[in-house]
């Protein structure tokens, strides 16, 4: 049979010796003794907290509780956190920037003259084998304790995360502390990467984890450092870690509804399946701003895109502008459709199936785009003709290599309603014009 007390450190202790002395009351040792629990197991979690509260744990036993054999009684101890006490699950012990690499027997000072260096223990416990032995015919006092365990503390390893500055140099981006680091890793149908307790790196996503310099050993599941269990001393206080990533926010795309939940003019998106946008609405971020990410379509397309001009609406495409910076590859675009209301055209802007305007600056590698430019029956001032808007198959402004347009189909509406397929071409003069057929 076990009981358990709970003290405060030293104060309480103290208090209860001088109650004691001035009255006639028992003290709860005399109580413990008298009804035989004489033998005592203190908890020493030294400076760890148990619970947030400055108290400390003692166990008592009552030896005639136990069989003698051979003149010795075998005792098991149990852990704090251990089910089969009451409310062990509120015995939670803790030392900020430290983990506990478990409880010892004996406990020392690495230098005597200098406490703050701490300690090294010896004796490590082990609550599944380990039983406190003690002679059947000791005399214990509960007050004496027949054993006490010193919780070991370690501190948290240091981990250091290097990363490539501007120049190709190993950088020192941040340090984190942790028992554990686990190195993030994608899931199927993950859009977003976890990055569980891995530091964040603001404007990036995370490609790649590496022990060494040179990025030859990569990394995946989780990095502890090392420490000795004799001692209980880090052998690794510091891990340096060196990382690849990718510029932007990444999402790994499985249909339209991730593009929509996940609108980011600056983001990597890793197309991967076709993506039906006919019952999805394209987000109005992408037709109102400038994209300066990256789009990697794998060779899937996208179709069933719908935009159109709004009131007072400057540049218009399924992008409004795409900026320096910018690279979409390895996608088709298809069944996109644009109407343009000339109506509600502004003054110095620019339209197209794909974006109003394309910087200089943006690449584009295997990509095609095909669909309906419609544009309203006030259409006939076209980029090339010194107007003050411009319309092209693709954007408003110069088209840049890498896409293929050859499947847009242009329709204007006349007078009578009806829409009318034109393609737009460059005249003697150099300017554009409609073109219908005959």
């Amino acid at each position: 049979m076990i009981k358990r007390i709970t003290t405060l450190i030293a104060a309480a202790l103290m208090l209860a010796a001088v109650v004691g002395l001035t009255s006639c009351e028992k003290t709860n040792y005399q109580r413990l003794d008298e009804e035989g629990y004489t033998v005592s197991v203190r908890f020493d979690v030294g400076e760890g907290k148990i619970t947030g509260t400055d108290s400390t744990i003692i166990d008592v036993f009552n030896p005639s509780d136990y069989e003698a054999k051979n003149g010795k009684i075998e005792i098991p101890v149990l852990s704090l956190d251990d089910p089969k006490r009451k409310k062990s699950e509120d015995l939670v012990i803790t030392y900020a920037d430290h983990f506990l690499a478990g409880w010892y027997t004996e406990r020392s000072l690495i230098d005597e003259n200098d406490p703050s260096k701490g300690y090294t223990y010896s004796g490590k416990w082990d609550f599944s084998k380990d039983s406190l032995v003690i002679d059947a015919d000791g005399e214990y006092t509960s007050a004496i304790n027949t054993l006490v365990l010193y919780a070991a503390w370690v501190p948290y390893y240091e981990f250091e995360i290097y990363a490539k500055n501007e120049t190709g140099e190993d950088e020192l981006i941040t340090t984190y502390k942790t028992i554990k680091l686990n190195i993030p890793e994608w899931e199927e149908g993950e859009v977003t990467l976890d990055m569980k307790n891995f530091p964040v790196r603001d404007g990036y996503t995370l490609d790649s984890v590496y022990s060494d310099e040179a990025m030859q050993n990569k990394l995946t599941g989780s990095v502890e450092g090392e420490w000795d269990e004799l001692t209980a001393t880090s052998l690794t206080p510091k891990i340096k870690l060196y990382t690849s990533w990718i510029l932007g926010n990444r999402y790994r795309i499985y249909d339209a509804e991730d593009v929509r939940k996940n609108a980011d003019l600056g983001g990597y998106y890793e197309i991967l399946a076709d993506l039906d946008f006919t019952d999805v609405k394209w987000p109005a971020a992408f037709a109102n701003g400038k994209f300066v990410g990256t789009i990697d379509g794998g060779g899937h397309k996208i179709t069933g895109i719908s935009v159109e001009t709004g009131s007072a609406k400057k540049n218009n495409g399924i992008f409004s502008e795409i900026g320096d910076g910018a690279l979409i590859k390895n996608v088709s675009f298809e069944n996109v459709t644009h109407v343009v209301d000339t109506g509600r055209i502004v003054t110095d802007s620019y339209y197209g199936l794909l974006a109003g305007n394309i910087s200089a600056g943006a690449t584009f590698k295997e990509v095609s785009v095909s669909g309906k430019l419609l544009i309203g029956n006030a259409c006939q001032n076209l980029k090339g003709q010194g107007q003050s808007y411009s319309i092209g198959l693709v954007c408003g402004s110069d088209t840049p290599s890498g896409i293929d347009y050859s499947e847009i189909v242009c329709e204007k509406q006349n007078p009578d309603n009806e829409r009318l397929t034109f393609t737009i071409e460059v005249n003697e003069n150099g300017s554009l014009e409609l073109v219908f057929p005959e």
